[in-house]
């Protein structure tokens, strides 16, 4: 049977959602052609040509509507955190639950991140950056971060988002965990910030040479 005709931005809605449901089948984009994608969609072989030339074209696409997904959840879940209680419980306990919800979107995006350079792995990179800009923006205005130089605080922020990352697949992976997981990431956002501050208030680590 042949794909019908659609709009534009209905067109390209489509097959996003059909990609994401083929990921979460597969456990990743392995098989998939433009042509499947385009019967999976229901719209015609021809006028997926018009959003996309290949399969990996669209990957990005999927990738950065994954990421302002998870970008807009965490903000929500920081904004949730009620004053005088630890962030990482709230924020960590409903991204693990995203990260369930969403297991090939996760695993492709921690295989993107271990891979080459490339096109993929850049525009992750980026989104992790604003990531953790909205974390530091929106828990320095509930006070809930400790005060140290800039520089320092965005170091102690992306070694935190990188331990919670790391987290999240070992949750994808083992679900009965997820408890002891979601102490882990406590422990964690509180060590690593009192560490980070503490060394600042002691002067800071050398400097590399040249």
């Amino acid at each position: 049977m042949r794909g019908e005709r659609v709009p534009y931005g209905e067109g390209k809605a489509r097959l996003l959602a059909a990609a994401a449901q083929w990921m979460a089948e597969h456990g990743s984009l392995a098989g998939l052609t433009l042509r499947s994608l385009a019967t999976l969609a229901g719209i015609s072989h021809n006028a997926i040509y018009r959003h996309y030339r290949s399969v990996e074209d669209m990957a990005l696409d999927l990738a950065a509507d994954f990421a302002q997904q998870l970008r807009s959840g965490l903000s929500q879940a920081r904004d949730e955190v009620k004053s005088g209680a630890g962030p990482a419980r709230t924020v960590v306990g409903w991204l693990f639950d995203f990260a369930l919800a969403h297991p090939a979107h996760f695993k492709t995006a921690h295989l993107t991140r271990m891979g080459p350079p490339g096109a993929a792995r850049e525009l992750l990179e980026a989104q992790l950056a604003e990531i953790r800009q909205d974390m530091r923006t929106q828990l320095t205005h509930k006070k809930m971060l400790p005060e140290m130089p800039a520089d320092d605080l965005d170091a102690a922020l992306a070694l935190i988002i990188e331990n919670t990352f790391q987290l999240c697949i070992r949750c994808i992976e083992s679900p009965q965990q997820r408890p002891a997981l979601l102490l882990r990431a406590e422990q964690v956002f509180t060590w690593v910030l009192a560490g980070a501050a503490l060394t600042a208030q002691r002067g800071g680590l050398p400097k590399p040479g040249p």
